[in-house]
């Protein structure tokens, strides 16, 4: 049988919203799990609790506590007390090995670092519009003393100062897990329990939600696609699609994003998780076929269950052509023979006699 005569293919529109109503269902499955998970293992299981101490201790030691309301000086002395008081030594080790370039003082390091201001100073450019470097009497400039304000005035030239402070406030505790072993494994182990029991609970969602409910139907549809009558078939054939196929179809589809789930940033939501998607739904929307990216690699369709003639494979659809069914009205043989037929037993639904025809044709 023609594959275009028995295929009835399911619009984008249809495709669209049973993907993200299926998408919705795993991230509300996900969320519930991992609060499940991670104070019924996690927490009494691991050294969750005394890590997020220590993180909090060295944070108040450090003076990193600070909020996002702060005026400027105070996120300046913040900065200072790190850079002059608390590591200059291991600033300065970094920085030379880091850039190559032959030790530095803290003060020459916290004024190219901190305020932004050049490596070495010329006439033409030793300053920018909030700090410059202290001139010497000679004409000269000393990089190594903390470089001086520019006088200003107004509501920008403060609020642009407080933001040159608050970005490099925000990079010290990053700065803090390179100096001190004890902050660096409390941050990163709890980092790593928490990327786990993300990736985790996510992995068990997609497991119910894209492998074991289309497992459990004929035609391989998740809970919303089932929902709007959708059937996976083979792009070529127009036959069911192959349990295999349904369960790379998830895989592929979510082995990117699992990546975004587990560092969970903002920046890594929009590169693995967003942006990926984005992309296949971008191609199932704008393409003739309607089929996305996923499909596009596995050879993939969809079609309308209510709508369409699908069979598992070239055996069941030989069966039904033989049927009574599939005979015209218009042929007088069939007409008498529908006559004389028999009561429909409806004990037996067609899916199985279907199968029984199969078996005695494979005899």
């Amino acid at each position: 049988m023609n594959k275009d005569l028995k295929i009835v293919h399911t619009s984008s529109n249809l495709k669209l919203w049973s993907f993200l109503a299926d998408v919705l269902s795993v991230t509300i499955a996900s969320i519930a799990l991992f609060y499940i998970v991670f104070y019924a293992i996690v927490i009494p299981f691991s050294p969750y609790n005394e890590n997020e101490t220590t993180y909090r201790n060295k944070m108040e030691e450090y003076g990193l506590t600070l909020g996002d309301d702060e005026d400027y000086h105070t996120y300046e002395e913040a900065i200072q007390h790190f850079y002059f008081d608390y590591f200059p030594q291991e600033i300065v080790d970094d920085y030379s090995v880091r850039y190559n370039i032959p030790s530095l003082t803290i003060a020459h390091i916290y004024n190219i670092n901190v305020l932004y201001l050049p490596v070495t100073p010329t006439v033409d450019n030793y300053g920018n519009d909030y700090f410059e470097y202290v001139q010497n009497e000679d004409g000269t400039f000393n990089v190594d003393v903390v470089a001086k304000q520019v006088e200003g005035s107004g509501p920008n030239y403060e609020r642009n100062i407080t933001d040159i402070f608050y970005n490099t406030y925000s990079n010290l505790p990053s700065m803090l897990s390179s100096y001190d072993s004890i902050f660096h494994h409390a941050l990163y182990d709890n980092a790593f329990y928490s990327g786990i029991t993300r990736v985790s609970v996510f992995a068990g969602s997609l497991m119910i939600f894209y492998i074991i409910i289309p497992l459990t139907n004929k035609y391989g549809s998740t809970l919303f696609e089932k929902i709007f009558k959708i059937a996976h078939i083979n792009n070529k054939t127009g036959f069911i699609a192959p349990k295999y196929k349904i369960v790379l179809r998830p895989i592929i589809y979510f082995i990117i994003p699992t990546v975004g789930v587990y560092f969970f940033s903002l920046y890594a939501m929009v590169i693995f998780v967003i942006t990926p998607i984005f992309i296949s739904l971008v191609m199932m929307l704008f393409s003739k076929t309607n089929r996305d990216l996923v499909e596009r690699i596995l050879v993939l369709d969809t079609a309308q269950i209510d709508q369409s003639l699908l069979f598992k494979n070239q055996a069941e659809e030989n069966v039904y052509e033989r049927s009574e069914e599939y005979q015209t009205v218009e042929d007088p043989s069939y007409l008498n023979r529908l006559d004389n037929t028999k009561a429909i037993d409806l004990s037996t639904s067609n899916d199985q006699k279907i199968s029984k025809e199969v078996k005695k044709d494979s005899k």
